[in-house]
């Protein structure tokens, strides 16, 4: 039984990939860096924001700090509001309610973010728990799962963790949990998910039939 469904949210519940690149160039042009291009920035989505500006920056220690504040500035101002829900996860989550699943979010996001935006979204009053990361980054997505899983009493045998992502099956197989990939996000295809034998919906509306199945299946 799949009584938990903790959903990623950067290519899984929205497409927050305008504001999110447009953050990014904001840091390179107030630190004076070479504009990255959309292939520079196609894996930084759902990753950690302070490695991830290492990484694409070249960024010394002592400079990520800087840069991850000129981000989360920006990102307030600017880049949160350039996101939208994708076709169909409204509609998945009404299902699962009905279905009496525990919903919740996980996402490598700044927490005050997530919350700001599921309420915008009038998706917040489906979800029993949102987490993201705090103010000094020092929360993982298999903490943030944990954290669903033991704030719901549900165990890792009845949860399910979707997202888009191979650092979203990661958390899942660190915390024993089951995982569904989506292929409208960022990074999984249909073609990787098929040769590695990962679980997979094309579309948002498609969770649910895709957990209420499972749960099906296990006698319910």
């Amino acid at each position: 039984m799949k009584k938990l469904v903790i959903f990623d949210m950067d290519g899984t519940i929205a497409d927050t990939s305008p504001g999110i690149m447009a953050s990014y160039r904001h840091v390179a042009i107030e630190l004076g860096h070479q504009l990255p291009s959309n292939e520079d920035l196609s894996t930084v989505i759902g990753g950690s924001l302070p490695a991830n500006l290492q990484r694409v920056y070249n960024l010394h220690n002592n400079e990520v700090k800087k840069a991850v504040e000129i981000y989360r500035d920006y990102y307030s101002r600017e880049g949160y509001n350039k996101s939208s829900p994708y076709n169909g996860v409204k509609d998945a989550v009404i299902e699962l309610k009905k279905y009496n699943c525990t919903l919740a979010v996980a996402t490598m996001k700044a927490e005050t973010f997530a919350v700001k935006l599921m309420n915008e979204w009038g998706l917040s009053n489906y979800f029993s728990y949102i987490y993201g990361v705090d103010t000094n980054d020092s929360i993982s997505k298999p903490d943030m799962i944990f954290k669903c899983m033991s704030n719901s009493r549900i165990s890792n045998h009845n949860t399910i963790m979707v997202g888009d992502s191979p650092q979203d099956l990661k958390a899942a197989e660190m915390c024993k949990t089951d995982f569904l990939a989506v292929t409208y996000g960022f990074q999984y295809t249909k073609k990787e998910c098929l040769s590695n034998n990962i679980p997979f919906v094309t579309d948002a509306k498609s969770i649910s039939k895709y957990i209420i199945n499972l749960m099906e299946n296990e006698g319910l």
